[in-house]
């Protein structure tokens, strides 16, 4: 299987996957399904994350198990405070994003979380889950790779 991005711990090992789309309005059972269904098309991984990054919720599912199954995502996260910033600053709205752009997009994102280190207070309340979850601690030290076979 190919992911849009994945990251690597300080240790090297994976710690998340994330697949990006310009889908809006999906249900948290058709979110479950489609990661089952994406999924069971090639070996997974063992990645403790998996993430979903629309472009109006983000879906996190934690310590993710080897076979998938049927389970709605630990978290569903209101994207728009997370991506705005960064469709201001390109100028663009989100209904004008390629699918590429977006994908750079929740690639800067995370870059900041993992290379600028912010300190968890200086992450804005739309972002506890990060913290909640463990992913924030799980990626620092880490690194981002583009388009990844995962196996």
């Amino acid at each position: 299987m190919q992911a849009d991005l994945v990251v690597r711990g300080a240790d090297g090992r994976l710690v998340l996957m994330v697949e990006v789309k310009r889908y809006r309005q999906k249900s948290p059972s058709w979110v479950a399904q489609f990661r089952q269904n994406l999924l069971a098309h090639g070996d997974q991984p063992n990645v403790p994350y998996f993430l979903f990054a629309f472009l109006d919720h983000f879906y996190l599912w934690c310590d993710a198990e080897p076979i998938p199954s049927l389970r709605e995502p630990d978290y569903i996260i209101n994207a728009e405070s997370i991506l705005q910033p960064y469709f201001d600053r390109a100028n663009i709205s989100k209904d004008q994003v390629a699918g590429q752009s977006l994908v750079l997009i929740v690639s800067t994102w995370l870059a900041t979380l993992i290379y600028a280190n912010p300190e968890p207070s200086d992450l804005d309340e739309s972002q506890s889950w990060i913290l909640e979850s463990g992913l924030y601690s799980a990626i620092q030290g880490g690194k981002i790779e583009h388009e990844v076979l995962v196996a």
